[in-house]
């Protein structure tokens, strides 16, 4: 719907944030092709309720996308880069992916 509507916009994309309760990895796999084409920064959040195989497949997706992944802090966007192991040891936060 994208492609078809916006087509000649989306190399100008820059940001897309999401917040789908847990879902934005099912989400952002949808747009996958929206991201390997614009590129854009992208905040998502990380749910309370996600398991530690789904905080861990959305850091791979990030990294397969060529992405950094940095905590979204509160006085910044840019905070510190997470590893995947890391995706676990917070409880409900947001994450800032960064093209690399």
């Amino acid at each position: 719907m994208i492609q078809e509507h916006l087509a000649g916009k989306v190399a100008k994309l820059r940001y897309i944030k999401t917040d789908v309760e847990g879902h934005d990895l099912s989400a952002l796999q949808t747009i996958e092709d929206l991201i390997d084409e614009a590129c854009p920064h992208v905040k998502t959040e990380v749910n309370r309720h996600n398991t530690p195989d789904e905080r861990r497949a959305l850091h791979r997706f990030f990294a397969g996308e060529g992405y950094i992944v940095r905590l979204a802090e509160q006085n910044t966007l840019f905070g510190r880069e997470l590893a995947e192991d890391e995706m676990g040891s917070l409880r409900h936060f947001d994450i800032f992916a960064v093209p690399n």
